[in-house]
């Protein structure tokens, strides 16, 4: 009988990113554009700064919550 034996990997951050940096937002560029906000990502060499910009959802019923887009339940009717 063959075991494998499986870990978890838990990356920890050493380095703490920089303050954030302060961006004006633009106006929207037109109705049922979402801000996705400015943020730090991890990159392969470190944080790196991802400015905020408008974006249309991808699809419909979905809502941005910071770092992603979700699906929300749309009641016949609204939208």
């Amino acid at each position: 009988m063959i075991s494998t034996a499986i870990s978890a990997q838990r990356n920890y951050v050493k380095v703490q990113p920089r303050h954030a940096v302060t961006v004006n937002q633009t106006p929207s560029p037109g109705q049922n554009y979402v801000y996705v906000t400015n943020n730090w990502k991890w990159s392969a060499s470190g944080y790196i700064w991802s400015g905020g910009y408008w974006v249309s959802p991808p699809y419909y019923g979905a809502r941005w919550i910071p770092g992603r887009w979700i699906k929300i339940p749309v009641s016949a009717g609204t939208g």
